[in-house]
């Protein structure tokens, strides 16, 4: 309702006080990319966001004892027909210091206004999809011949299966709005010290296990990935441009937030993937593109062309780089050098595969709707009926599982149904799994479900339309809530 009213301009402001006046017409902007963030919001009114937090109740707003008559309110009390409240304002706290913010590089031919998320999805396409507990081992695919390898399907109904501990709220970091498209909400170190994400048009941030900011960094763009970390340094990649002239960087800032190199990717650049402790990234345009390989000092180590540009997030599995193309290919790399070991046709614009099993990839195409499974050197080996229009596959076990309109169904080794699970939601962001476990984030709630598609645990939680999906790290499960990151004890 309240951004029904937004879009229509249908509101009234006659009883809101003078000195909150301009701030709030500010946060009606019809255009999101002209509305306050939150915390420059919070700035407004005097506050940091920890003095804010000192000053009242955590997550709340603090409450008069005498009723609306009781203390100056900002916000109307629901049945009171007045601008008055039980909602007490509190003066602000002394200021405690935050960390420096780098200053911001002039963006190249950059407007400084963010994509849509219908772009943001074109731009993150490959990276809706994120695994915590290592690779799994068979490649998926949509089929553009449309042959299938037969077997009947068994399904499991979305059923409540064997119980687990439901997690607890450990802490809740109040990040603003993320940057990232794609991909899970935070990168973690190895030793899950410390977590990385993107906010605030091209902001990094790096937030300590127990949710407090450790630094931040402001780097060229107007949008960001989710960051990937090394023993050496922090990895992004950032944008700029969008629809009329779109670039991409990739950057690398040391462990302590000072800015070490960035390279620029041309207009198609991707979130990188950790390839010991170096990355790969696509590179180039949708029509010719390549993937580069850098160390942690900003040197290329090898660039490979590619049949057309790269569709979407290679896949880094036992040294080989495997990626889809736009040239309809299905490629695999040395991950070493970058020599090419095969090639093989794979219908329209086919994504980067999943391995599951270890000895199949499966891959979706961006046009067809099937599913398709390969061997390691590059033979199709089967290609399923018919699904939906699915953006990529995750591995559970022997199984690969894909969403398709809020759907689950998970997919044996020969390209047969196992099961389906009804996650209620129209679409997902994407499906994190680790140790088994698949997690599944709704506007409403986080899931957990077991290989065998019944679910352990459901937790409600407070979320907008979220655009990465959870992060899992040992017994932490991390999840983007409304403009805030929640991290969940997953311990018994």
């Amino acid at each position: 309702m309240i951004l029904l009213r937004i879009l229509t301009r249908d509101f009234d402001l006659t009883g809101v006080p003078k000195r909150v006046l301009p701030l709030v017409e500010s946060c009606l902007g019809a255009e999101p990319a002209e509305r306050p963030t939150p915390r420059a919001v919070v700035e407004a009114v005097g506050h940091t966001g920890r003095s804010l937090r000192d000053s009242t109740r955590p997550g709340w707003p603090a409450f008069t004892a005498d009723g609306p008559e009781g203390g100056e309110g900002w916000l109307p009390d629901r049945d009171a027909g007045q601008a008055r409240s039980r909602v007490e304002y509190v003066a602000p706290a002394t200021a405690v210091s935050e960390p420096s913010v780098a200053d911001v590089p002039t963006e190249p031919g950059g407007t400084g206004r963010g994509p849509s998320r219908r772009r943001l999805l074109a731009i993150a396409s490959g990276g809706l999809l994120a695994s915590g507990g290592g690779v799994g081992g068979f490649l998926f695919t949509r089929d553009p011949d449309g042959r299938s390898s037969g077997g009947s399907a068994s399904k499991s109904p979305s059923a409540k299966g064997s119980s687990a501990p439901r997690p607890t709220v450990a802490w809740r970091y109040e990040s603003g709005q993320l940057d990232a498209a794609g991909g899970p909400c935070v990168g973690v170190s190895s030793d899950g010290g410390v977590l990385y994400t993107a906010i605030d048009s091209g902001t990094v941030c790096a937030v300590s296990a127990e949710g407090e900011e450790l630094w931040r960094i402001r780097l060229q763009g107007g949008g960001a990935s989710t960051p990937v970390v090394t023993s050496d340094a922090v990895f992004c990649t950032t944008w700029g441009g969008y629809e009329e002239a779109p670039w991409s960087l990739l950057c690398a800032v040391d462990l302590k937030g000072r800015l070490l190199w960035s390279r620029s990717l041309g207009e198609h650049g991707s979130m990188p993937v950790l390839a010991g402790d170096a990355v790969v990234v696509r590179a180039g345009s949708t029509d010719a593109g390549e993937l580069r390989a850098y160390s942690a000092d900003g040197s290329v180590l090898w660039r490979r062309t590619t049949p057309g540009g790269v569709t979407t997030d290679p896949l880094v599995a036992d040294g080989v780089v495997y990626t889809g193309t736009y040239g309809d290919r299905l490629v695999a790399l040395d991950a070493a050098d970058g020599t090419m070991l095969w090639s093989v046709s794979a219908g329209a614009d086919v994504n980067s595969p999943t391995l599951v099993g270890g000895r199949t990839l499966v891959t979706t195409s961006g046009t067809e709707p099937r599913l398709q499974g390969f061997d390691l050197d590059g033979n199709k080996i089967w290609s399923s009926a018919e699904l939906g229009e699915a953006l990529g596959c995750v591995a559970v076990a022997s199984l690969g599982v894909v969403e398709i309109g809020g759907t689950l169904t998970a997919i044996k080794a020969d390209g047969s149904e196992a099961w389906t699970y009804e996650s209620g939601a129209e679409w997902l962001p994407g499906l994190a799994v680790a140790d088994e476990t698949i997690y599944v984030q709704t506007d409403k709630a986080v899931h957990a479900l077991g290989r065998d598609g019944k679910r352990r645990w459901s937790v409600p939680v407070d979320t907008a339309e979220s655009m990465v999906v959870p992060a899992p790290h040992g017994t932490r499960l991390y999840v983007n809530t409304l403009q805030s990151i929640t991290a969940l004890d997953l311990k018994a």
